[in-house]
């Protein structure tokens, strides 16, 4: 697989708060089915690997020395994310909404429960980067 420079924008609401990330990416496509994500935050540092398909999503995101996250979301089922920080652990309920794929763009959007109530909702889109010739 090559890898294809994208561009990455995260929309993340919590309650009425929504904070929107704009990064870059490596895009990994093997077909049209399954896809691979690689990126890290500008603001912590973190690095995150992103996993999938049309049905579901993996999630691994760290932060050297300071926590660990691993998730595993899944179409119209629920699924977990798991926030490992030095001496706790959280665990959140998922629920993958929407895959979408096409040729240039990847979208998908998940929410995080905790006891059933919802704590976040977050949107990812990549669109591949235009080749200026």
């Amino acid at each position: 697989m090559i890898p294809i420079l994208s561009q990455l924008f995260i929309r993340q609401t919590h309650g009425n708060e929504e904070l929107l990330i704009e990064n870059e990416c490596l895009l990994f496509r093997s077909d049209d089915q399954n896809f691979e994500i690689e990126y890290r935050e500008l603001e912590t540092s973190a690095l995150v690997y992103l996993t999938g398909n049309k049905e579901s999503l993996t999630l691994l995101r760290e932060v050297k020395g300071e926590h660990r996250s691993k998730g595993f979301f899944e179409s119209s089922q629920s699924g977990y994310l798991t926030v490992e920080i030095p001496g706790s652990q959280l665990v959140f309920d998922t629920v993958l909404k929407e895959v979408v794929l096409s040729d240039k763009q990847v979208t998908f959007n998940y929410e995080l429960y905790s006891s059933n109530e919802l704590i976040s909702s977050i949107k990812i889109d990549i669109k591949q980067q235009e080749v200026s010739k």
